[in-house]
């Protein structure tokens, strides 16, 4: 099971338009087509469509079509997406645009669907945000994660993100990439985080409901999280191994892909610390015991007070972290001393999104298996 990308560069609900719905079109071979075709009216004048197909979280899959590419003919205009669905009860819509503007939207309606591993998310904002491959398993999605692939001043490049079953039969999230040479793109800059998601990533990826994560939950409710990971991994590259979270605003988590972005915080734990690169400006503490192991703490306030990082003194390859410690203590740390550093504070308000695990990678080539990652919620 691959997802790729190469050479090459999501959200939540695209913003639907105010006007009034006109009557519903018809969808042919919902129940036995994981590629049901779909048809609805034409609108006058439609410049362009916008097919969405999305299930109760909002997770789904978008198609821009120009009237020309939508198969109308006497009224009727007809389009199939290329990925097969994902869940078990799916809605859809069509938007359209008139003239440049929201034109009126087609209400659709629901379908049942196999699960499918190759479940996209739809943008809101697709002139910015690209929709990367991703694959779920269990309560935890793998998702390719190119978000700065375009600092390389070559297209050559490729990252690959795969499932595979080991002999006892648990699932094993593998990557490999090639980010070619340090001359070949930013020096400073990170080109891509192939990662292992649990909870809700931005808003773009739930990995499983609340009710199975935990998550999203404000900081002064959080239940217990412990994370076991093991991971090995081959080539030379410049990279870390990194877990972290994103904390919101409000639990109705949103990011870059949204007209509104509530994000408020990034803290970031390297268990695997790279040669050359630090995560951020300023090491503010060394020696920090946290969770029984010794860390430095880096920030970089000129450029971003609502970041935060911990490097591991020795690299852990196979162990495990109470999570809420680092919390807390970001909590605690930037609500005094981190006033000093010009930080601001983790508020005990803010909403916890996901833990996320995977590797920043700056140049280089080489293979990552995740063997076993558990993130335990009590």
């Amino acid at each position: 099971m691959l997802a790729s990308c190469g050479g090459s560069g999501g959200g939540t609900n695209p913003t639907t338009s105010d006007l009034p719905a006109i009557a519903a079109g018809e969808a042919a071979g919902l129940l036995d087509s994981a590629n049901p075709n779909f048809t609805w009216p034409s609108i006058d004048s439609a410049g362009q469509y916008r097919l969405i197909v999305e299930d109760a979280a909002g997770n789904g899959y978008a198609a821009n079509l120009d009237a020309d590419a939508a198969n109308c003919l006497n009224g009727t205009c007809s389009a199939s997406l290329e990925s097969a669905y994902h869940g078990t009860e799916l809605n859809w819509r069509v938007e359209s645009t008139v003239d440049g503007q929201p034109g009126p939207v087609v209400e659709g309606g629901s379908f049942s669907s196999e699960r499918s591993t190759e479940l996209q998310p739809i943008t809101s904002r697709p002139d910015i945000c690209a929709v990367w491959p991703a694959l779920d398993y269990d309560k935890y999605t793998v998702l390719n994660n190119i978000w700065n692939a375009r600092s390389m001043q070559s297209d050559a490049w490729q990252q690959t993100i795969n499932l595979e079953e080991d002999a006892a039969g648990s699932v094993i999230p593998k990557w490999s990439y090639d980010w070619l040479t340090e001359s070949d793109g930013g020096t400073f800059d990170v080109k891509a985080y192939p990662e292992v998601i649990y909870g809700n990533k931005l808003g773009t990826h739930v990995s499983a409901p609340k009710s199975v994560t935990g998550l999203p939950e404000t900081i002064s409710e959080l239940p217990r999280f412990d994370v076991d990971f093991t991971y090995t991994e081959t080539g030379t590259a410049e990279r870390n191994v990194a877990i972290e979270s994103f904390f919101h605003e409000t639990c109705d988590i949103t990011g870059p892909c949204d007209v509104e972005d509530n994000r408020a915080y990034e803290m970031m734990v390297w268990v695997g610390v790279p040669e050359l690169r630090n995560p951020g400006s300023t090491r503010a503490e060394t020696g920090v015991e946290i969770d029984g192991r010794l860390w430095d703490v880096w920030i970089k306030p000129a450029q971003d007070s609502h970041y935060i990082a911990f490097t591991a003194q020795e690299d852990i390859a196979d162990g495990s972290l109470h999570w809420n410690a680092f919390v807390e203590w970001t909590r605690d740390w930037t609500a005094d001393a981190g006033v000093g550093w010009g930080m601001d504070p983790l508020l005990p308000e803010y909403c916890m999104g996901a833990i996320e695990i995977g590797t920043e990678l700056w140049w280089g080539k080489g293979t990552f298996s995740l063997d076993r990652y558990d993130v335990r919620v009590r």
